[in-house]
Parts: structure tokens; sequence; C-alpha cells
């Protein structure tokens, strides 16, 4: 834990590990107070998140986070007035023959307008993680068949995504630090799922909630003993902790 000491950023996924559960859009108030007494000690905030980059940077404003965004899972970062696109190629003609072939079960997140590389599809009905691992084998099988062999077909619980094979939310951070002048091995890295290994890897520290992912949980460093956004507000007295600030 002297590590901690060290920190100066805490990157975090936000679904699942800032919302209340890992079914639930909402945020979870400590969650949200720990981001601000974070801030107010001088430590940024990213958010790094599957979501479209309106919505993210949204949340953060909101959220009083002042670090850059990572949106679309890694492809695309916001900072300030600028849009930095990491991903090269969308998805959206993918998505068009997956939706003309499983239409009757799956529909477009609200979110795919304000998309460029990273779409993201529901079931219509039993949208539940079991339910969304195994048409996501039958959707990626599919879609290799098609010659599709540059994008991969991933489910986080809260949606299927469809998105280039070079799209990697640990990418996505390493853009983001570069763009703040700050180390990773500075960085606590936080999330829920095991589509966060990547964002978790690229971190000096990695950390998870007690509700995660059981792969991801023996992969970090340090596992909180609270679930989603309560796990996170544990892990920030720690660290405020280490720094002997509280």
């Amino acid at each position: 834990m002297v590590k901690l000491a060290g920190v100066e950023v805490v990157a975090t996924d936000v679904d699942g590990t800032l919302t209340i559960s890992r079914s639930n859009y909402r945020i979870d108030v400590e969650a949200l107070n720990a981001i601000q007494l974070l801030e107010d000690h001088g430590i940024k905030v990213i958010l790094v998140s599957g979501n479209a980059l309106p919505v993210v940077r949204g949340l953060a404003r909101y959220l009083g986070a002042t670090g850059p965004v990572v949106a679309e899972n890694g492809c695309i970062i916001g900072y300030r007035n600028e849009v930095i696109k990491v991903c090269r190629r969308s998805t959206r003609e993918v998505l068009e023959e997956i939706l003309r072939v499983f239409g009757e079960v799956l529909e477009e997140s609200w979110q795919n307008p304000y998309r460029e590389y990273d779409y993201a599809l529901r079931l219509k009905e039993n949208n539940t993680p079991e339910q969304q691992r195994k048409i996501v084998e039958v959707i990626q099988e599919y879609i290799l068949s098609k010659g599709y062999t540059w994008v991969k077909v991933v489910p986080s619980g809260f949606a299927i995504h469809i998105k280039p094979v070079e799209s990697d939310k640990g990418k996505g951070l390493i853009k983001a630090l570069e763009l703040i002048n700050v180390d990773p091995s500075r960085v606590v890295g936080i999330g829920d799922g095991i589509n966060d290994l990547e964002l978790l890897e690229a971190t000096g520290i990695s950390a998870t909630v007690s509700n995660a992912d059981k792969p991801l949980m023996d992969k970090v460093d340090i596992v909180l003993p609270k679930p989603s956004g309560k796990g996170f507000a544990e892990l920030v007295k720690l660290i405020l902790k280490a720094k002997k600030l509280i």
C-alpha cells in the first residue's frame, strides 16, 4: 500500500464501478463524493468507458472529474477542446450486417448516432450478462465467416459492443496520460469487468470491486471488500490515507 502515496491519477471504468450496482445506471452517491474528494486534493480522475464521447464528457463535467475522458473502449479521447481519435476504422458496416441477420433479437443502443468506431447493441428481451455471452459467441463466429477479422464482439453486461480489434482501454488511457504528462506508474486503475483488464494492466496499481468478474479479481493488486460505487469510495479512502490527507 506504500505505492498509493505516490498516486497522481485515478482511472476508472464507469458502468458497474461508479454505479450503485452492475445492473443499474445510477451513480452511487459515495462514489460521487469520493471523486470530488480526489479532485479537491489535486488527484485527477479519468473516466474510461465504453460509452459514447458526449456521454462520458458530460458525465465527467457534472461529477467534477477534470482529467481527459476515454470513450468507446479506448477509441476516442476528449480533453479540453480536443478530440483525439485513437482507432482508425469504424465498425458501422459490420453493425448493419449484424442487425440484418440478428435484428429480431437485437436492437441498437440510443448512443449509436453519437459513436464513430465502437457500436453497442442490446438484447430486446432478457438482456442479462449470461444471455449476452451466449449470443456473442454466435455473432463472432458469423462475422468471422464473413471476413470481418478486424472486428471483435464483446459483452459488457450492459451492452454488446461491436468494435475494432485495435480498440483497447489501456492504449486509450496511455494516450490520455500523455496529454497531462503523468507516468502510468503514478496511476491507480479500477474496473469491474474482464473487459477492463487492458485498462488495469496499463496502470501502476490495479483494483477491482467485490462484485467484479472473478477472473479479474485474480489479476489485480487490490480487491475492495465492497461492491461497485461503494468499493470505488473505499479505494479513494485508501489513497487519501496513504497520502496522509485523512
